[in-house]
């Protein structure tokens, strides 16, 4: 799971370049945390760390930074900021640094989704570096995210509670993380978090009307969709929660779009995408609209 690839960073053997593609741009901040903890003396941070952007930056000024000799202390951490957006020339510097590493300085390199693994300048940059690939979460893999999310907070949660965050948020990541914490403050000093303390906190959201709002997309009927939005919005719920479900709504929708002109069945379709089973004849009709 991706949650022992960030930790294996702590004292794992590692290669001087450090690449990590995530697909969701929510473990690699975390890798990069992990990193400066482990190489950089506290104090000394400022002196031996710089974050770089690949759009404006040339294969040069990577490597006098990369070959730059640490400050009072063994390493400097260079991150390379939006990898995926480096020109010809930086991923042949980055090829050619991966080749040659300079051991006195950790390169992480930060890629938002994945690069073109048929470059002949990737494959080497692969083949010379740590390689660290976060793939998009699974419908399957959610339950266990949010324990262990719970988990790292002192937590736990029962599966009645983890399924109905799940099924609230979706693998939004950063804002299911924002409302595991919300749900671990709201428990106290309790160490189980139930269903009802998900219902309570997420209470702010009338879940009916939301379901509302999205029986309303599925029937093409925008005017409604527009009025319940509006009283959702005049009821002061939480904005990115409502965003949210919908973003969620709208890429199940693409999805099995997608699988059923691919000839899938309509039960391994709703099997892929995650849907719950008491949704899925509301959801398939209106794929037919």
């Amino acid at each position: 799971m991706s949650f022992e690839q960030v930790e294996r960073l702590e004292k794992a053997p590692l290669r001087p370049i450090l690449l990590v593609q995530d697909e969701e741009w929510f473990f690699a901040p975390r890798c990069v945390k992990v990193l400066k903890q482990r190489y950089l003396p506290k104090g000394l941070a400022d002196f031996n760390f710089v974050r770089l952007d690949a759009d404006k930056l040339t294969a040069e000024e990577l490597g006098d930074h990369v070959r730059t000799m640490p400050v009072f202390a063994e390493r400097r951490v260079v991150v390379l900021d939006r990898a995926e957006k480096a020109k010809t020339a930086l991923l042949e510097g980055l090829a050619n640094l991966a080749q040659t590493p300079v051991d006195s300085t950790c390169l992480i390199v930060l890629v938002q989704g994945k690069l073109d693994g048929r470059l002949k300048t990737v494959k080497v940059l692969r083949e010379h570096s740590t390689e660290l690939v976060f793939e998009k979460l699974r419908p399957k893999d959610l339950l266990p995210f949010i324990h262990r999310q719970l988990q790292n907070l002192g937590k736990r949660i029962n599966d009645e509670g983890a399924r109905l965050l799940a099924d609230l948020i979706g693998p939004d990541l950063p804002l299911l993380v924002s409302e595991l914490a919300k749900v671990a403050t709201f428990v106290g000093d309790r160490t189980t978090i139930t269903a009802q303390d998900v219902e309570e906190i997420t209470s702010q959201v009338r879940l009916s009307t939301v379901f509302e709002l999205l029986n309303a997309l599925d029937e093409h009927h925008a005017p409604r969709a527009l009025v319940i939005l509006q009283h959702l919005l005049e009821e002061d719920s939480p904005h990115l929660l409502i965003l949210a479900m919908l973003i969620r709504h709208l890429r199940e929708i693409m999805q099995a779009r997608l699988l059923l002109r691919q000839g899938l069945a309509q039960e391994e379709v709703q099997r892929r995408i995650g849907l719950r089973p008491f949704l899925a004849q509301r959801f398939f009709a209106s794929l037919r609209r």
